[in-house]
């Protein structure tokens, strides 16, 4: 045990700081990170039931720890002297536009907290829709729902391009287009487009990439909305 000084009663206090076992998730694949308390304006709001975690194993503690700080850290996170924080993305701002294209329409995100277990891909091709049609049925399924999910903007995709690393494994297996389509871009001839993901697996790379895709084109069955719900989401992209 490389951290002898850490007995399983600290531990477990540690993870009930970290919101439970999805928090340690979370942490591990760097949605979470560590600041000193009082430097951050946005923390978590932790759930302080009581909780036993029977599968957690010695191995994702110690990357835990060693995430933490060390001993060191991990005690200092334990006296609140370190405060868990989220990835907070301003989907509110203007997202990135590329040389030919300019913004056509961009619905306001807020500010939001990334976080995979409330992320989720909507299906919504029919035979022989468009991009068009595509966007126009996942808006209207999502308004039979007062508080429901939204479909995430180009801000969104800036965030995860520029953090790979907080996309789960599951994201990858997918092999899907990846459509934000809470922004809508057009080119000089005023034609419109999304700006789309694909996450795929190249020769044992991952490999990430981003793109601008015609609304006039047909959505084959590849194409998938990504969507923020606000609670979260049994089947998302948590691993």
């Amino acid at each position: 045990m490389k951290y002898p000084e850490i007995q399983w009663g600290i531990q477990k206090v540690i993870i009930d700081k970290l919101d439970g076992e999805k928090g340690v998730e979370r942490f591990l694949r760097d949605e979470l990170f560590v600041a000193k308390n009082g430097d951050k304006p946005f923390t978590l709001s932790l759930d302080k039931k009581p909780t036993t975690y029977s599968e957690m194993k010695w191995g994702i503690m110690e990357a835990v720890i060693n995430k933490l700080g060390g001993k060191e850290g991990a005690f200092k996170f334990v006296r609140d002297e370190l405060v868990v924080s989220a990835h907070i993305i301003d989907c509110d701002t203007d997202p990135r536009v590329h040389d030919g294209f300019k913004i056509h329409k961009h619905i306001p995100g807020g500010q939001l907290e990334w976080d995979s277990y409330r992320v989720s891909l909507q299906d919504c091709r029919e035979e022989n829709s468009n991009g068009h049609d595509f966007l126009k049925k996942v808006r209207d399924g999502n308004s039979r729902f007062s508080n429901g999910p939204k479909m995430a903007n180009a801000n969104v995709l800036d965030f995860l391009m520029s953090n790979w690393n907080m996309l789960p494994k599951k994201l990858w297996r997918y092999n899907k287009k990846i459509v934000f389509g809470g922004t809508i871009y057009s080119n000089s001839e005023s034609r419109l487009f999304v700006r789309c993901m694909k996450c795929k697996i190249y020769f044992g790379d991952d490999v990430l990439e981003s793109y601008y895709e015609s609304l006039d084109k047909i959505f084959y069955d590849e194409f998938t909305a990504i969507e923020i719900r606000k609670d979260d989401v049994l089947d998302g992209f948590s691993d």
